[in-house]
């Protein structure tokens, strides 16, 4: 797999820990302040990955989307 590959990879998996986190947030909503805060910082996380992507000399890849939190 290449740098390029595991990079995509990582930002999958950060996605489907944002969706999972979503979807608890809808069933636990007493804890949607401690959720937001964990989603917030997969993002950060997630475009830390993209930069490095870009740091790494891999260019034309385009970046993610970052989409703001939904209100519940």
């Amino acid at each position: 797999m290449t740098k390029q590959e595991r990079i995509h990879r990582i930002c999958e998996l950060y996605e489907e820990a944002i969706g999972e986190l979503l979807a608890l947030r809808e069933e636990m909503p007493v804890f949607d302040y401690v959720m937001d805060k964990a989603i917030i910082r997969i993002q950060e996380a997630r475009r830390s990955v993209w930069w490095l992507l870009g740091r790494s000399h891999l260019q034309g890849t385009p970046k993610p989307k970052v989409e703001p939190l939904r209100s519940p």
